[in-house]
């Protein structure tokens, strides 16, 4: 019998340069460099069948602009819980992500079959 598989994922299209891999790894413990996945290949070349891809990264981009204002608005609890060093430079690597997952990212909605054998 076939297969169906739906899935969303954060893909880079490129690596990063070092300064915007270090604003990556400071949010996503990782490095934007570790992101560079190309699903499509991937799948066609597990045998699966793309039936739509689609990009939803320029609808997504807001979050981290509302996510630096919530840590903006609750500076003080935040700074009393992770010291305002750690907090101040959170923020501002937040501030920094919509630019970098603008420039490098595509955030991909996957929809695939596996036909029957």
């Amino acid at each position: 019998t076939g297969a169906r598989l739906v899935f969303a994922d954060l893909v880079f299209k490129e690596r990063p340069t070092e300064e915007d891999d270090r604003t990556m790894e400071r949010i996503f413990f990782h490095k934007g460099s570790d992101y560079v996945t190309d699903w499509p290949a991937l799948l066609r070349g597990a045998g699966f069948v793309l039936d739509r891809t689609l990009d939803i990264c320029p609808q997504v981009l807001e979050t981290w602009d509302l996510a630096a204002g919530v840590y903006e608005a609750r500076a003080e609890e935040v700074n009393r819980r992770y010291g305002q060093r750690l907090a101040t430079g959170t923020v501002e690597h937040m501030r920094r992500l919509p630019r970098i997952l603008a420039r490098y990212a595509e955030y991909r909605v996957i929809s695939a079959r596996k036909p029957s054998t």
